[in-house]
């Protein structure tokens, strides 16, 4: 089993991924993210799981695994 949490932050209206954490057989990962911004929050967790994703299939062949989400909005 995967777990993916997903810590986002907006400000002034746009929305950025802050973190992307995997946990995967015990094993601690973090993605990093880029500096893009989303204007919506919705737009910006369909690119984190991307990226997630894409982490997930290059580092150890995962396509369509066992992956738990977590999305953690900012607080506010």
């Amino acid at each position: 089993m995967i777990h993916v949490r997903i810590v986002l932050d907006g400000q002034s209206g746009l929305w950025r991924m802050s973190q992307i954490r995997i946990n995967k057989d015990g094993r601690r990962l973090l993605v990093t993210c880029g500096e893009e911004a989303f204007p919506s929050q919705a737009q910006a967790e369909e690119d984190a799981r991307r990226r997630a994703r894409e982490f997930l299939t290059q580092e150890f062949g995962i396509a369509n695994g066992d992956i738990v989400w977590e999305i953690v909005p900012p607080l506010p």
